[in-house]
């Protein structure tokens, strides 16, 4: 049996030996065997928003064939 946590809370429907995690937060996972023996393990993720590039903003760049561009954000 897996019981999966997150932030201290338990997730319903996380019942298998996998857990896809979407959000920072810590998670646990319990599992308990036929014989009733368990054990827990714990992980901290953190998730970081990804950097903005808004210098392009959809702009064409026209260029002969064996020119450079010299790309910058």
């Amino acid at each position: 049996i897996f019981e999966w946590y997150y932030n201290n809370n338990l997730i319903t429907g996380a019942s298998v030996s996998t857990y896809e995690a979407t959000k920072s937060g810590t998670y646990r996972v319990k599992v308990t065997n036929d014989k009733q023996c368990s054990s827990t393990d714990q992980i901290s993720i953190n998730f970081f928003a990804a950097p903005e590039v808004s210098d392009f903003q959809n702009s064409v760049i026209n260029a002969c064939k064996g020119e450079t561009v010299d790309l910058k954000t």
